[in-house]
């Protein structure tokens, strides 16, 4: 995430990144654009936050821990007689996936409530926003590493996407497969920036939801 590493910072008056660490956690992030904030109160305003929390190893924090996963039932107790477990690489003693998988939907629960008290701010009431990953996990299904992303499966595949803006309809749902690059697109049209170049299509100027093949193509 370090722009001298990425480039993810082009265009944009200020970007801060973890520095010389892989990642930072959601509160720290989010505080820093918190305090950007109020020096924009009467600027449009354009805002990128990447969240990493729910990422492996999942560590949500403490109180989080065991949301989806009963205290008293032990993760590592060893089962005899029964198949080898499929566990994340950063936990090989971990008997029980449900466990890993718990951890993962914690985080995803903790990352929730971050989000919403920063969305609640009044200068983002009204604001289009776009909620959208760059992949998706493959928790205990994966066909080969467990708990990561390194093959194209449709749990990798498939992201949320949602967007929330003035006009739109709440609560619809489009069943059209899309692609990342139709987002810039869309949200330029939202802001009323139309004449803008930009590639991709605009994802409500379809009056009829088109279907098309998905497909992955993957090599190594």
């Amino acid at each position: 995430m370090s722009y001298r590493y990425c480039g993810l910072g082009q265009g944009f008056d200020r970007y801060s990144g973890p520095g010389e660490r892989s990642w930072r956690g959601s509160v720290e992030t989010s505080s820093q654009l918190e305090s950007w904030l109020p020096e924009y109160e009467h600027a449009p305003l354009f805002v990128w936050l990447h969240i990493y929390d729910a990422h492996g190893p999942y560590k949500p924090p403490e109180d989080y821990r065991h949301l989806y996963y009963p205290e008293d039932r032990d993760p590592y107790a060893v089962v005899e007689g029964g198949e080898e477990p499929r566990v994340p690489r950063w936990d090989r003693s971990l008997q029980d996936p449900d466990f890993a998988a718990a951890l993962y939907r914690s985080e995803i629960t903790y990352l929730d409530e971050v989000l919403g008290g920063l969305l609640a701010r009044p200068r983002l009431q009204g604001a289009v926003i776009a909620f959208t990953a760059d992949h998706g996990e493959t928790l205990e299904r994966g066909m080969e590493e467990p708990f990561g992303h390194l093959s194209l499966t449709y749990n990798t595949l498939a992201v949320p996407l949602i967007v929330v803006a003035p006009g739109l309809t709440p609560g619809e749902v489009r069943a059209a497969p899309v692609q990342q690059l139709d987002v810039g697109r869309t949200l330029l049209n939202l802001a009323g920036l139309a004449e803008v170049e930009f590639p991709g299509e605009d994802l409500f100027a379809a009056t009829e939801q088109t279907t098309r093949p998905r497909f992955g193509v993957q090599a190594n």
